[in-house]
């Protein structure tokens, strides 16, 4: 009877120590479920706002370049609507930076699920729209300053 209450007793610690190790295990899980989750909803939220700014900034230099091959009028009513396209571009811009800034704290979140070689992809993806940022504000305040300049003239005569 000794042995058999030892043998009970060795299976009893036997389960609870597997039962010990399936909760770990179980509870690991989920933490990994979780840590998993937040990285594809970060990763799906860096695409889309991704895309959808990229979009904007390919339209945007389209829209930039036929604006500055059409402005050629010299009616001070044109060219003060043409000065308020431009000023309301910039209020857009202004928009599109913050999105932009939104757009580099999702991608602080995934740096640290990546690689260094997917970080320094994402990071140079990241560099590229800065860039075209920029020169698209820039293009849009060279506008803005000339139509001025232009009204300004014409004012003058």
């Amino acid at each position: 009877m000794k042995r058999a209450g030892k043998v009970r007793d060795r299976w009893h610690n036997d389960i609870e120590f597997y039962q010990s190790k399936w909760k770990k295990t179980y509870d690991n899980l989920n933490i990994l479920c979780g840590k998993m989750n937040a990285l594809i909803n970060n990763w799906q939220l860096f695409n889309d706002q991704a895309s959808h700014l990229e979009q904007w900034v390919e339209e945007s230099s389209a829209n930039l370049d036929d604006f500055e091959q059409k402005i050629t009028s010299t009616s001070i009513d044109e060219l003060e609507k043409h000065l308020n396209t431009m000023k309301f571009f910039e209020n857009e811009i202004s928009g599109k930076q913050a999105e932009f800034v939104s757009l580099n704290q999702i991608a602080e979140k995934l740096y640290i699920y990546l690689t260094p070689e997917g970080a320094s992809i994402i990071k140079e993806k990241l560099k590229i729209f800065k860039d075209q940022m920029t020169s698209i504000s820039k293009r849009v305040q060279n506008q803005v300053n000339c139509i001025g300049l232009k009204i300004y003239s014409n004012q003058e005569i």
